[in-house]
């Protein structure tokens, strides 16, 4: 199993031949400027996110407020299409259902 060091950022290899249930690979979603913003640029909301659930594990999405959390959560449910990357989930690639951008 492959999982980012925490402190370094590297991927390293954990070994071991756990069923992996849930990968995200290199996941971004970037949302069109708000109009309330003073710059007016696109906003990057996940850029490059990966991560790896293995069978009876568990994962936290921790971090600052705008920090992309609930985009994350909403990309994995299949709730919001990423712009790059892909979710797959227990070996079937999650796709974004009819009522993204609502």
């Amino acid at each position: 199993m492959i999982v980012r060091d925490a402190t370094t950022g590297e991927e390293v290899d954990k070994g071991g031949a756990a069923d992996v249930v849930l990968r995200a690979m290199r996941i971004s979603k970037t949302y069109p400027a708000r109009h309330r913003r003073a710059s007016g640029g696109p906003v990057v909301a996940v850029d490059r996110v990966g991560f790896e659930v293995a069978s009876g594990g568990s994962l936290g999405l921790v971090g600052e407020s705008g920090s992309g959390k609930s985009t994350v959560a909403r990309i994995v449910a299949g709730l919001v299409r990423p712009d790059t990357g892909e979710v797959v989930v227990d070996g079937r690639l999650r796709t974004a259902g009819r009522r993204e951008g609502r």
